[in-house]
């Protein structure tokens, strides 16, 4: 009963499967519902089917045509089964292989697997738990396995016939044509585009051979191609000839060849693709022709071309035309014009054509068509011109390059005129004299009627006629000729106005030209002006007795001439003026040696009287006051001699009562006087030389201990000892705290003080006094010194002033002399006298001397002080800078900054980075570093707007803003002292930080005692703050380009993933890995549009390619409408990407979309990147994250690069598979086509038909057949 049982099962599921099988033609849908009823069946856990297929190479593969599951290679018994069928076989190892079929085995799992033969189709492979099918039901499946391989078969061969009938479709409707020949090239198959293409019914082609269609001059062309492409087995593609239709007319053919190979390999013929290009063709040579007349016209160089056979032009250029003043329609298509003046010359360039094959730049005469001559240069060249030997040739007009060669050679002429008229009259002095001459001389050497020169007088009236060449020009300036400057008719006043050449070369005809009776015969005439700089001496006016005889070169060269008598008359004058400066000199030196001798007198306390007696008999004496001498006026006779120095008398030699001839008497005193003349000059010269040389001594002495002094009490006592100082009581040095400019000191400083008497000062040194209480400092100036030679007298003196310096001081005279350093007014030396006194000019020169240097030393020693105390902070900021150069991150940058030398260490310090408005102001700051006391945490950041200290520092960015107590310091108010208190900061240092001009950041430094800044401290911080923005801003710059070079590794990195991706899953996954988009997600999806999204027309539907998501597979639909999206135009944007932060509360979503979003999709934040293809905008990428997300700019910036980078892998991909899935598709259908054409039989080739078919399409096939009453057969 249970045998019987189990029977009547086994048939109920072998009926079951039966029925299950070939339920569809469609050889996927039927091998889902077959294999899963196989395995739900049998109780098999997987299992699939394959199809043997036979490749090129002869070779067969089994390959999966549908499994359960979809990836039954996870399944490690399904592994193990596939891993026994071969990947490769031949014809006999495929018997040997389906010979073992079935093949039961257990794999390492414990599991089995069964596979049987699937006769005429291939393999089912079935995947059991635990133990093998039973024997009973192994054979039992043999005729179900046949049914489901016919059942395959079927489907393929349905398959088949719809893709030959959309094959044969689309093959005929295709414009290009497509052929197959024999060997012969013989058509043995084509398509209806061939007809089109080669020009003949469709009747015709069959068996017809290339050379029927193919022009004569290309058959030779073509059959060696068809030999190329038989011989090496390489296609040839884009082969273009010309054939010939049937109704005469030609074309040209851009034809492809392939060979053609039977099912063993052996050519059998060829195969191509035949487009006609004859439109392009003749566009192509239409645009070649067009663009080669576009260069011809666009060359301004005249050209023509001329056939050689006839000598006919075939094509001239406007410019050509225009030089030969012909119409450019008389040219084309006549013989070539006799544009020469000698025929030798023509048979010149055609001898040299034929000998040297070229002409170039060969110069001759020409004339043009009204018979005017003309240079030109030649060059010409054979070539051919459609098709025919030719002519090309350029001819340039060069006739103003020769008239200009012509006339160089005219100007260096006359320069070398120039050069000889300004040698001769260089060494004439005499104004008058070298005028003349020059007038004489260009009148002879360039062939003139007349020359003469006007001078301009002294006031700058009137033009004076000065010289004139020949008897008329002597004439004319004896008449006293002369012409106003402000004369309008007259061609020598416009020259003088104007100051350039003026040329008439017609003068009858010129209303401005004043004819002269004694010089009839002037034609022309030109006058060009005499300058030296920018000063006009007069005008050379030249003329001829010949129309038409000067140009704008005499003109030029006038001009040059002009300019060399210029000179030379300036010269001339000069030389006249110098003779009379040396008379003034005479006469200077005259006055000298008179002043010199009664300055010398002066300083005598007597006059210098000598007298000699005879009757004394002894030496000449000295007179006394008042005493008679030999020289008295009441001597009756007596002979008198001058004594002279440089003519001018100092004294007398009187010889009363000569016993010699008067003349004999006269030549010895005479001779006598000049020599006591010379030698008491000498005398007096050595006297005064000497006290000078004293004085001097005693200035060099002051000045070398002035400039050794190394305090100011050494540096008074240098001035009082070398001057006239050291004869007054008393002497100071005051200094002024700052120097007198404009407005004067405040204060001064007693800085040394000397007493004669060597009692102690009154007032110690160091002492400091308002300026404008000091007695006398409104009478001195900072270039003069103040003399009181008696205070009791001096009109410059009130009443205070004498009380104080008479009764108070005990002085009655005084100086004050200024301490002057360029225009820095420093200090004061004052001194005085308990005497009146007579200051001489040579005294306080001398004091004036040493007390210029005086206030050099002084200011020096100031320096150095200063200097020192410069070099101290200098030090310390060296070694700030050693450590800020070497500070590796902020943090070492604002330690170094919180340990200044002059302050103790801060107690807290902070470092700012700054984020700039459009203006280049700062609008946020940010806290990067901090040291001590971390009151504000790193990471803050602050508007400044808002911010109350930004205003202490922003108006003044140079200078560091110090601030010692902020409890009473007037810049600090009351929000600013509120905020620091509660902190503990009693002073505050801060430091901004700019690099030429550009905010960078800021440092902060706060005390917790109150601190004393000064001058000094303000230096330190300023020189700290510079130093500090430049090693700040390097460090941000280093941080920058090291983020950027990561930034762009990464880019590199993300670009090679995605470049990379085969799959759209690879680029997904490359998107999660490099950027934001893969961060803390929920879904990450690629969505394409059904078309582009466009301004005109937007896509229908969207279609989700591929995502990465951790919801629900039913939570993303695979394809939607973007109508039931409102928002999507506010959403999406081609150019930039769309950010949602917020889901819940953003408007730019509508109710339906935030729906979607917030609960189902469980979005707190979104975007979407859009991709875009070139120009076109093809869907877009779209992330959802559970949590609220920011998306920085720099994270951006990678989204968009690497969004179109995506794009076009995605375009890759999308190609990539439709051109495989083209190929595939139509490489069975030619395989389909070979076999099918093999068979002779009708029911052969239905067979095949079917078979092939069904194998190539996967799907079951069938053929019906009615009869022509409609009967089936």
């Amino acid at each position: 009963m249970e045998t019987k049982r189990d029977e009547i099962q086994a048939l109920q599921i072998s009926y079951e499967i039966a029925m299950s099988i070939g339920v569809s033609l469609d050889l996927t849908q039927m091998l889902r519902v077959s294999l899963r009823t196989f395995l739900k069946k049998l109780n098999c856990v997987s299992g699939g089917v394959l199809q043997l297929v036979e490749g090129s190479d002869g070779r067969y593969r089994f390959q999966k045509s549908y499994a359960i599951p979809r990836q039954p290679e996870r399944n490690e018994t399904y592994q193990a089964a596939t891993a026994v069928i071969p990947d490769s076989l031949d014809a006999e190892q495929l018997q040997q292989f389906q010979a073992q079929l079935p093949i039961i085995a257990a794999a390492e799992n414990g599991n089995y697997y069964h596979i049987f033969n699937l006769p005429e189709f291939g393999l089912l492979l079935l995947v059991k738990n635990k133990r093998p099918l039973d024997p009973d039901w192994v054979l039992s499946l043999k005729p179900l396995n046949k049914k489901l391989a016919s059942a395959c078969n079927a489907c393929l061969a349905e398959q088949a016939q719809r893709a030959e009938t959309q094959y044969r479709e689309i093959f005929d409707t295709l414009e290009d044509g497509y052929y197959e020949t024999d060997l012969a090239g013989n058509v043995t198959f084509f398509n209806k585009g061939l007809a089109q293409v080669l020009g003949y019914p469709e009747d015709d082609l069959l068996g017809i051979s290339y050379k029927v269609y193919a022009d004569p001059n290309t058959q030779q062309q073509i059959f060696n191609a068809y030999s190329e492409v038989y011989r090496t087995g390489q296609s040839q593609s884009a082969f273009l000839w010309k054939h010939v239709r049937k109704d005469g007319s030609s074309g040209f053919i851009e034809a492809s060849i392939s060979l053609k190979m039977d099912s063993k390999g052996k050519p059998v013929g060829f195969r191509g693709i035949m487009r006609d290009v004859t439109r392009l063709v003749d566009e192509s040579l239409q645009e070649e022709q067009n663009r080669t007349q576009t260069i011809l016209e666009a060359v301004t160089t005249p050209m023509l071309v001329s056939r050689v056979e006839d000598g006919k032009l075939v094509y001239v250029n406007q410019p050509l035309a225009d030089m030969l003043r012909l119409p450019l329609a008389d040219l084309i298509g006549n013989q070539t014009p006799n544009f020469y003046t000698s025929m030798d010359d023509r048979r010149e360039v055609l001898t040299r054509l034929q000998e040297q094959g070229y002409v170039t730049n060969m110069e001759l005469p020409f004339q043009r068509g009204d018979g005017e001559r003309f240079w030109g240069m030649i060059t010409a060249r054979p070539f051919s011109f459609d098709g025919e030997p030719a002519i090309i040739a350029t001819v340039v007009d060069v006739t103003e390059r020769r008239q200009a060669e012509e006339s160089l050679t005219k100007r260096a002429k006359e320069l070398e005129t120039v050069a000889q008229v300004s040698t001769a009259v260089a060494t004439v002095l005499e104004p008058e004299e070298l005028l003349q001459e020059v007038v004489n001389l260009v009148k002879e050497r360039f062939d003139l009627y007349h020359t003469h020169i006007f001078l301009l007088d002294e006031a700058g009236q009137n033009l004076i006629l000065t010289s004139g060449a020949g008897e008329a020009g002597q004439q004319m300036v004896a008449a006293g000729l002369s012409i106003a400057v402000d004369q309008e008719q007259s061609l020598v006043a416009q020259v003088a106005r104007t100051r350039q050449g003026v040329i008439v070369n017609d003068v009858l005809t010129e209303p401005g030209f004043l004819p002269n009776p004694l010089l009839p015969d002037t034609r022309a005439e030109m006058a060009v002006p005499m300058i030296i700089g920018n000063t006009l001496l007069g005008v050379l006016d030249v003329q001829a007795n010949s129309l038409d005889y000067f140009s704008q070169e005499d003109a030029e060269i006038q001009t040059i001439l002009a300019t060399q008598v210029a000179i030379a008359l300036e010269n001339a004058r000069s030389f006249a003026a110098s003779e009379e400066a040396r008379q003034q000199l005479d006469e200077l030196a005259r006055r000298l040696t008179r002043e010199g001798w009664e300055s010398y007198l002066d300083s005598l306390e007597n006059d210098l009287v000598f007298d000699y007696s005879p009757k004394k008999n002894g030496a000449a004496v000295e007179a006394e006051d008042g005493t008679e001498t030999a020289v008295s006026d009441v001597e009756p006779e007596a002979l008198v001699q001058p004594l002279t120095i440089q003519g001018e008398a100092v004294g007398q030699l009187k010889l009363v009562e000569p016993q010699m001839e008067a003349d004999e008497v006269a030549d010895i005193v005479t001779a006598v006087a000049a020599s006591l003349s010379a030698h008491l000059e000498n005398l007096r010269l050595t006297e005064q030389t000497r006290a000078a040389l004293a004085q001097t001594d005693a200035l060099y002495r002051g000045s070398d201990q002035v400039v050794r002094a190394t305090n100011i009490d050494d540096i008074l006592r240098a001035v009082i000892e070398n001057t006239y100082l050291s004869q007054l009581d008393r002497a100071d040095i005051f200094l002024f705290d700052r120097p007198w400019d404009d407005t004067m000191p405040e204060n001064m400083r007693l800085t040394a003080v000397w007493e004669k008497s060597g009692q102690p000062s009154l007032i110690p040194v160091g002492a400091d006094f308002p300026v404008g209480q000091f007695p006398t400092i409104n009478l001195v100036s900072h270039d003069t010194p103040l003399i009181i030679n008696n205070i009791d007298t001096d009109e410059r003196m009130d009443d205070m002033m004498r009380a104080f310096y008479i009764q108070g001081l005990g002085m009655r005279s005084g100086i004050v002399f200024p301490l002057t350093i360029g225009d820095q007014w420093i200090g004061i030396i004052t001194a005085q006298s308990a005497l009146t006194q007579d200051f001489r000019d040579e005294d306080i020169r001398q004091i004036t001397s040493l007390v210029d240097q005086a206030a050099t030393v002084i200011q020096n020693l100031r320096l150095f002080e200063q200097t020192q105390t410069a070099l101290t902070v200098t030090e310390s900021l060296y070694n700030y800078s050693q450590r800020l150069n070497a500070a590796a991150d902020f943090d070492e940058i604002i330690q170094v900054a919180a340990e200044p030398s002059l302050q103790d260490t801060a107690d807290r310090a902070l470092l700012f980075t700054f984020d700039l408005d459009e203006t280049g102001k700062p609008e946020y700051s940010q806290v990067i570093a901090c040291q001590g006391d971390e009151a504000i945490p790193v990471g803050r950041r602050f508007y400044l707007p808002e911010f109350p200290f930004a205003r202490l520092w922003l108006s003044d960015p140079k200078n560091a803003i110090l601030i010692g107590d902020i409890t009473t310091d007037s810049r600090v108010d009351e929000n600013m002292r509120a905020i620091l208190e509660p902190s503990g900061t009693r002073a505050l240092a801060i430091l901004p930080l700019t690099n030429r001009g550009i905010w960078i950041g800021l440092i902060s430094l706060a005390w917790y005692d109150v601190h004393e800044f000064d001058e000094t401290d303000q230096q330190l911080y300023n020189s700290l703050a510079t130093q500090a923005a430049s090693t700040f801003h390097n460090r941000l710059l280093f941080k920058q380009t090291d983020e950027a070079l990561s930034e762009t590794a990464a880019l590199y990195q993300a670009s090679g993933d995605i470049n990379a991706a085969t799959t759209y899953d690879d680029i997904v996954n490359a998107l999660r890995h490099h950027t934001i988009l893969g961060h803390n997600i929920n879904n990450l999806s690629l969505n394409y549009f059904d078309r582009p999204w466009t301004d005109n027309e937007q896509p229908e539907w969207v279609e989700v390619v591929t995502r990465w998501s951790q919801l629900p597979g039913s939570a993303v639909m695979p394809r939607y409408p973007l109508s039931t999206f409102p928002s999507a135009e506010v959403l999406l944007h081609r150019d930039t990407p769309t950010i949602i932060e917020d889901v819940v509360n953003d408007s730019r979503l509508d109710d339906n979309l935030r729906t979607l979003y917030a609960e189902r999709f469980q979005a707190h934040s979104t975007i979407f990147v859009p991709l875009v293809l070139g120009n076109q905008w093809v869907g877009y990428i779209n992330a959802i994250y559970p949590q609220k997300m920011t998306f920085p700019d720099q994270d951006m910036r990678r989204i968009i690069a690497l969004s179109r980078q995506a794009a076009v892998a995605i375009q890759s991909i999308r190609l990539l598979e439709a051109t495989e899935a083209r190929a595939r598709r139509e490489q069975a259908l030619r395989e389909i086509a070979a076999k099918v054409r093999s068979s002779a039989d009708v029911d052969v080739v239905m067979r095949t038909a079917v078979q092939e078919v069904g194998k190539a399409l996967g799907r079951r096939t069938h053929i019906h057949l009615k009869t022509i009453s409609g009967n089936s057969e």
